[in-house]
This record gives C-alpha cells, sequence and structure tokens, in this order.
C-alpha cells in the first residue's frame, strides 16, 4: 500500500513539475524580444505539455490521495525539494539568460526522471520515468545548441 501511495506521490510530483516547465517556458516567451528563441520557447512548451499528457495517464485519482500527502517526508530523498523550486524570469531577461535558466531547468528535469526511473519498482512507472529522462535529455541538448546559435558560438 505504502509503496502504490508513493508511486502515486511520484507520479503527482512529477505532473505539478511539468506543469512549471510548461508555465517557465510560456512565460519566458512572452518575456524576451528574439523571435527565434520565442519560437524554441513555445515548442518546448508543447513538447512538455506531451510528457504531461503521459504522466496524466498514469495518475490515477482515489480516496488514497488524501492518505498520500501523510508520506512526503518519506520521498525527500529522491530530491522532490530540489526541482520543486520556482524559476523566476525577469522582464527584461535576454534570450541567452532565458536558454541558460532553460538548460539548468532541463538538467534537474533529466536527473529527477533518471533518479525516479531507478527508483521505481513498477515496471510500467520504472519506463516512463526512464523516457521521459530521455527527452528530457534531448531537450537539454537542443537548448545548449539553440543557445550557441543564439550566442553565436
Amino acid at each position: 500500500m505504502i509503496r502504490e501511495l508513493l508511486t502515486k506521490l511520484l507520479v503527482s510530483n512529477a505532473v505539478a513539475f511539468e506543469s512549471s516547465k510548461v508555465s517557465f517556458y510560456l512565460k519566458a516567451a512572452e518575456t524576451i524580444k528574439n523571435e527565434q528563441a520565442r519560437k524554441f520557447l513555445i515548442r518546448m512548451a508543447n513538447e512538455e505539455s506531451e510528457h504531461l499528457k503521459r504522466l496524466e495517464k498514469l495518475k490515477q485519482p482515489s480516496d488514497e490521495d488524501v492518505v498520500m500527502k501523510d508520506h512526503i517526508e518519506e520521498i525527500h530523498f529522491l530530491g522532490l525539494k530540489e526541482v520543486e523550486r520556482e524559476r523566476e524570469i525577469s522582464s527584461d531577461a535576454s534570450a541567452i539568460e532565458v536558454l541558460q535558466a532553460a538548460i539548468e531547468l532541463e538538467r534537474d528535469a533529466y536527473d529527477f526522471y533518471y533518479l525516479l526511473s531507478e527508483k521505481a519498482k513498477l515496471r510500467s512507472v520504472k519506463e516512463i520515468f526512464a523516457l521521459l529522462a530521455t527527452e528530457e535529455h534531448v531537450h537539454l541538448s537542443a537548448l545548449e545548441e539553440e543557445l550557441a546559435k543564439i550566442a553565436g558560438t
């Protein structure tokens, strides 16, 4: 029972994390003036939305959801507090600053999902987190390439 509750809590945390990433990318896209970077950030938001859809399939609400909150302390060893922090973008942030913040966000996402894929006991959960880790690594590489283009390096 505890393992099932923790799995649901982990999925709920992953959903919240992906939601915050979608918000980050959309806010960043509104903030920056560079059109190339803006389009790229909107594409990233759309890809993160796809992650949300996958995670939502794992999430099955039940009467036990209220009880899950009692078990939050049991999963802090997985580093959830680390990835929960809010990323702020100043209204005058440059495209380079926004992309650097996005790179940090994707690096945290990769580490988060990789760790969850290693710790998960249920095969289906392990597989979805491994897939998300792989996709976050692809996002990280794409962001680094985009930063290099915009920075002219």
